[in-house]
């Protein structure tokens, strides 16, 4: 059963990638192994699409009920590019994430981070450096969300924000 174990583990083998700088020869491998990825990953493009929402249903099951457009968008993007694509942005992403970028802390009173650690995608030293770096109040660790909130948690993300736009 794929969940949140099996998830925390890989993004935690990823983080832990980039620890130890090895990551970016980690990805960098992976991304000129396109033509492997290819290889390997050729049938997905042609699955049919009620299998590709099969296992979007089954990789998706939780205590909550997912949306119907979730699971057809979803199964869309199971396709050999989409693959690619995600190699490239992880890579791309966990670099960024890793990467404080200075400019920030000079318009930290402009900005609002959310960490939502229900997924374990952003790893939670990551929160409480900015915490630490740039306060409290303007970094907010919420264990209810995930990450990617649009899939269950929109509309308290939602509701988050328009707190702090009326605190504006």
């Amino acid at each position: 059963m794929i969940r949140s174990s099996s998830i925390s583990y890989v993004l935690n083998c990823l983080d832990d990638l980039y620890s130890r700088h090895c990551f970016k020869l980690y990805f960098t491998k992976l991304c000129e192994w396109d033509s492997v990825i290819k290889s390997l990953f050729f049938w997905l493009s042609s699955m049919p699409n009620f299998v590709k929402k099969y296992i979007c249903a089954w990789c998706m099951k939780s205590d909550e009920k997912v949306p119907q457009c979730i699971l057809e968008s979803s199964a869309e993007l199971v396709d050999i590019n989409v693959i690619r694509n995600i190699v490239f942005m992880a890579k791309d992403e966990l670099h960024t994430v890793a990467t404080l970028d200075e400019a920030l802390l000079h318009h930290s009173d402009r900005c609002r981070f959310l960490y939502g650690t229900g997924d374990l995608w952003c790893p939670l030293h990551y929160a409480s450096e900015m915490q630490r770096r740039i306060g409290r109040g303007l970094v907010f660790i919420d264990d209810k969300c995930d990450h990617a909130f649009v899939v269950r948690h929109g509309e308290a993300v939602a509701d988050k924000i328009a707190a702090w736009i009326t605190e504006c």
